[in-house]
């Protein structure tokens, strides 16, 4: 079982085994056993027969909209008293040991509660059960539906179940109910939880207030048009437009899921069909903000942070003339030159990507390139284009086949690519576009003079943190995040990278520190997203250098720590090397990262005969990420040795808990 269930662990914890022998409850085999008869009604009331989940006649056909809860509450064939959402909430905020953030036990008894007791016949194959269990608020869809609906404009309004949350706005095919638009490079999960909804949020907003006044709005509607540049992004390209553009939005989190159909996205132009159709859209004059989530590997800097123009993209496009722009910089560039010939007004270029200061770095490379072009576009762009800064928050993990199950399962909603994120979300945004803004301050983003507090508070702990604590936690033997985070050392670990950092952040207009990084490591700890620490991981060279190292100078400057970075810094090393197994059965596969090649070989040197006596050489790896620097800086490369010398030696557990141990001391 122990195998089977590890296999499952996207919805609720890796260790469910070890987690119930501490928890006050039944085994999961006997509760599977007792849930086999609620499981087989249950297949009844979803094929409208007239036995429901005990076999009464006509149980749970009197309500067209039952909750899932309301099914657990009313009737489930179980000895305990099954959670009630008030005491589920309060039990997930109750530690089961010192330094855990979250219990588990409430999860756990309801996802055993709808277990199939046909899985205990060892012979016959077993049924990823665990998928149905989502959320202890999940709400089932109405009983008139039997299988799941496709998502699609023609079904948004007569068919797709009330449960689900549905633009309050028209949206006819033709776009014309848009007063502006913004064009978005780079639609993937992340977009689509945050500017995509806050846009919707805006355009739900001005339904209302027509609605209520009887009258047009004064709020302008602006609608989403995205823009595909890599082949990869024929998928997203075709999903959306069998979808019309629509998807489905899950928010889940320790107060409750919500399922809604999103639809500020109205259209999305696959460039590699078409660049030219794509530059037109970008030239045309009720295009107001050219947007982009490209990571930051899409904005092709080398470690100074200039154009790379030995960067494959970059090459390919100033070689062409930019006819056939691919890189998201050249896009923008070939769109600002032909709207200057044409004699159109510049647009705003607004980066929504984790990075610091990220609409300075995409005005730099914008620029160079435009420069390398021609000095007079160059001149044009700087003159009337607008590159405001921002800062963006919302955990959005990877969607996996587990999502679009549940999903369709627990919403009635086919949706082929839809979104998983938390609960919470932040934006905050620069005052400063050429031509117009969407009033996303009326939707709960912040417009403020200056982000740059905001976005080092932001990078600095929560990106930083992710990075720091995905390659120690793989290390550790950890998949998951929650998992992770479960685990008092690394939850430790966590917070003590937070006090270490805690002195180079800015002051935070209304916001205070401390409650910050709570609320992060909170959100760290949300089971219900199965955040997978690979995709924290992914690549460490772009994001380490902006979230660490300005930070690491200024704490070695003033002779403050930085034990708990190089600790990170050194399993990030070892990470790398891909080799394993790394501790115990942990072996990793499938890194990512645009340097992979070149870091992976600088890692096996770093380590290279450590086993057997010789010291870490890890300078020349630091150098390549980080630049000279950092490595002449006294005592952090020193620092990075002896961890990396522990880690090989020991182990990466033994090793976090010395670490921690001394800090503590300290």
């Amino acid at each position: 079982m122990s195998d089977f269930i590890d296999g499952l662990n996207l919805i609720t914890s890796a260790k469910i085994h070890e987690l119930y022998a501490k928890q006050d409850t039944e085994d999961p085999l006997v509760l599977r056993k007792k849930a086999a008869d609620f499981r087989k009604g249950y297949g009844n009331w979803r094929s409208k027969k007239s036995k429901g989940a005990r076999g009464e006649t006509g149980y749970l056909l009197d309500k067209e909209k039952l909750h899932a809860t309301d099914v657990h509450h009313t009737d489930i064939v179980m000895d305990a008293v099954p959670l009630t959402r008030v005491n589920s909430t309060e039990q997930l905020k109750q530690p089961d040991t010192p330094g855990r953030g979250l219990s588990r036990r409430g999860s756990l008894f309801r996802c055993n509660s709808i277990i199939d007791g046909n899985e205990l016949d060892d012979g016959k194959e077993k049924e990823n059960w665990l998928k149905f269990y989502v959320n202890p608020y999940s709400g089932m869809a109405e009983a008139e539906l039997t299988e799941p609906v496709a998502l699609n404009q023609g079904n948004l309004e007569k068919v797709i179940p009330a449960s689900v949350v549905k633009p309050k706005y028209q949206r006819p095919g033709d776009g014309r109910f848009i007063d502006h638009y913004m064009c978005h490079m780079g639609v993937g999960g992340f977009h689509r939880s945050h500017q995509a909804v806050y846009t919707d949020d805006l355009l739900n907003l001005a339904a209302s207030l027509e609605a209520e006044n009887g009258a047009p709005t004064d709020v302008k509607k602006w609608g989403i048009v995205g823009i595909g540049l890599m082949p990869w992004d024929s998928k997203m390209y075709n999903i959306l437009k069998e979808q019309d553009h629509l998807y489905t939005l899950l928010s889940r989190g320790h107060t409750g899921s919500e399922a809604r159909v999103v639809g500020s996205i109205v259209d999305f132009m696959f460039a590699p069909e078409n660049h030219q159709a794509v530059i037109d859209k970008l030239s045309d004059a009720e295009t107001r903000i050219v947007s982009l989530t490209v990571t930051e590997k899409g904005y092709c800097q080398d470690v100074n942070g200039d154009l790379d123009r030995t960067n494959a993209l970059v090459k390919s496009d100033l070689d062409g003339d930019l006819a056939k722009p691919s890189s998201a910089i050249g896009m923008i560039v070939a769109a600002l030159r032909q709207r200057r010939n044409n004699g159109t007004p510049s647009f705003t270029v607004l980066s929504c990507d984790n990075l610091p200061e990220n609409g300075d770095k995409i005005k730099h490379v914008v620029l160079q390139m435009a420069g390398y072009v021609s000095p007079e576009l160059r001149e044009w762009v700087e003159a009337n284009t607008t590159f405001p800064n921002t800062m963006v928050d919302r955990i959005t993990p990877m969607t996996e086949a587990e999502h679009i199950e549940l999903v369709a399962r627990d919403y009635m909603v086919k949706d082929s690519w839809p979104v998983i994120a938390e609960d919470f979300s932040q934006w905050v945004i620069e005052d400063n576009f050429c031509d117009g803004m969407p009033a996303w301050d009326k939707v709960g983003g912040l417009v403020v003079k200056d982000v740059k507090p905001y976005e080092f508070m932001k990078l600095r702990l929560l990106n930083g943190g992710h990075s720091c604590l995905s390659y120690i936690s793989v290390l550790c033997g950890y998949s998951y995040v929650d998992d992770a985070m479960a685990d008092p050392q690394i939850s430790g670990f966590i917070s003590a990278f937070f006090q270490e950092i805690a002195p180079t952040l800015l002051p935070v207009p209304g916001v205070d520190t401390k409650t910050y990084q709570a609320k992060l490591v909170e959100r760290f700890g949300n089971p219900y997203i199965k955040d997978k620490l690979t995709r924290l991981a992914e690549d460490g060279s772009k994001k380490m250098p902006n979230t660490l190292k300005e930070a690491v100078m200024e704490l070695r400057e003033k002779g403050l720590s930085t034990k708990v970075i190089a600790l990170a810094n050194a399993a990030w090393i070892r990470y790398m090397t891909g080799k394993g197994p790394i501790w115990g059965d942990v072996i990793i596969q499938g890194i990512k990262d645009p340097l992979a090649a070149e870091l992976q070989d600088l890692a096996e040197e770093a380590i290279n005969g450590v086993d057997t006596g010789a010291e870490p050489k890890p300078e020349k790896y630091i150098e390549l990420v980080f630049g000279q620097e950092i490595v002449e800086l006294e005592g952090f490369v020193e620092e990075i040795k002896d961890c990396l010398k522990s880690i090989v030696n020991k182990g990466a557990p033994v090793t976090l808990e010395e670490v921690m141990a001394s800090v503590t001391a300290a």
